[in-house]
């Protein structure tokens, strides 16, 4: 198989299955949708790309070439939306709004489809060379103007943003902008201003920035959260090869020269037991993979048993409340992998007890940098559940309360009869 051909399949099936679960995750998510068509445009222009040169005829290559226009086109449009949702400004977005946005890949492509963009091709040395129309130059303005109004509202979204999301803005921002750089020079600056059709089909490999970033941000920072989704699928996906592997290595390789000579029945018969009790294997083979993905996806995660039974033996073993506080903040701390931990005990519309950190009130260095010291009416304004951060609206009040004070968690504390006061975790 063509090398180049490989890596393209392997990049786009690599590609697509990461859209695939974004997209299963929540179909009615704005984010989740612009992703999943975001990618299906990027493969689409991959492969065409690729196969483009093999055609023969011109006609046919005549109509490969402005599905490639096309497609390309979708991109930054569809990469606008999704920068659009990820950083919370869907709100805004009212009817007219999406309307001027749609307008000009709507110009465009309906360009793609006359002479005035694609006004003529030739091969010339295995490769065709495109003669742009006199309206051109309108595609080049809306792809180039998409993509800087993406760069710009994830580099906004990104100096906005607090903790964890500053650090996926950070991913997805850094790999868009060597995809776009790279694909923009080989497919469009080159081919326009150089009349070089030499790299075009080298473009597509700048998608593995994107994929590259994406990919990482999912594993270690969570984004779209859908971490246990693939940690899942990796383990029954090997479980299911390692089955296949080792029945297919007793059963043709082992056993065949021994059973050779038996009654077909009785090959049967063998071969049933085998596959009985490989059946009965498969479950403790899942569980190893999914011990050794959740390693991979999981590095920050708790056995929350061990976690309540060491929390139980420092409470049962201290009664003074500033060791006992410092005591089970700092197991939360080693064990959750958060950046903080504190308890916050309230007399009623006052703070009776917080033990004093750096950062709060007057002490010297910051704890965590330039956070406030806690406001009883913030506290307050948070209930009386466990709320977490990510599940939280951009905007709402909670949200900003908690960016305010770098949390990420806040669980209230009860006894039977009353409510005492807050557990407020740090960032991860």
């Amino acid at each position: 198989m063509d090398i180049k051909l490989f890596s393209f399949i392997l990049i786009s099936l690599f590609q697509l299955i990461i859209a695939l679960l974004v997209l299963l995750k929540n179909r009615k998510k704005l984010t989740n949708i612009t992703f999943f068509l975001f990618t299906i445009s990027l493969i689409t222009w991959i492969f065409s790309n690729y196969f483009i040169d093999s055609i023969a005829y011109k006609v046919n290559a005549l109509i490969m070439m402005r599905i490639i226009f096309i497609s390309s086109g979708l991109v930054p449009f569809l990469m606008l939306l999704f920068a659009i949702s990820l950083i919370g400004l869907k709100k805004k977005l009212k009817i007219w709004k999406v309307v001027l946005l749609s307008a000009l890949p709507i110009i465009s492509t309906v360009l793609c489809l006359t002479n005035l963009f694609i006004q003529d091709i030739n091969k010339k040395q295995g490769i065709w060379d495109v003669t742009f129309g006199s309206l051109a130059n309108i595609y080049n303005f809306y792809i180039f103007g998409y993509f800087i109004a993406t760069l710009v509202i994830l580099y906004l979204g990104f100096r906005k943003a607090k903790g964890l999301e500053k650090v996926r803005f950070q991913y997805v921002f850094f790999g868009l902008f060597l995809t776009v750089l790279f694909a923009v020079t080989a497919n469009l600056v080159l081919p326009l201003i150089a009349n070089n059709f030499n790299l075009v089909t080298i473009g597509p490999f700048a998608t593995v920035f994107l994929t590259g970033f994406i990919a990482y941000a999912i594993i270690r920072h969570k984004l779209f959260d859908i971490r246990l989704i693939i940690a899942r699928s990796i383990a029954f996906v090997l479980s299911i090869i390692t089955v296949g592997l080792i029945y297919g290595f007793i059963a043709f390789r082992f056993t065949a020269p021994f059973i050779q000579n038996l009654s077909q029945s009785v090959q049967y018969a063998i071969f049933t037991i085998l596959a009985v009790v490989l059946a009965f294997t498969f479950a403790p083979l899942r569980r190893f993979f999914e011990k050794v993905t959740n390693k991979i996806f999981f590095r920050d995660k708790y056995d929350p048993q061990a976690l309540i039974n060491s929390i139980g033996q420092i409470l049962a073993s201290e009664i003074r409340l500033d060791v006992l506080d410092k005591r089970v903040t700092h197991e939360l701390e080693n064990q959750m992998k958060v950046s903080s931990a504190e308890i916050v005990v309230l007399d009623k519309s006052s703070i009776y007890y917080q033990r004093l950190r750096p950062g709060l009130g007057t002490a010297a260095k910051a704890w965590p940098p330039k956070r406030p010291g806690l406001d009883i009416k913030d506290l307050m304004r948070l209930g009386k559940s466990l709320i977490i951060a990510d599940d939280l609206q951009t905007e709402s009040e909670r949200k900003k309360i908690f960016e305010k004070y770098h949390i990420s968690a806040s669980l209230a504390l009860k006894t039977k009869e009353e409510f005492i006061g807050f557990l407020l975790l740090g960032e991860k």
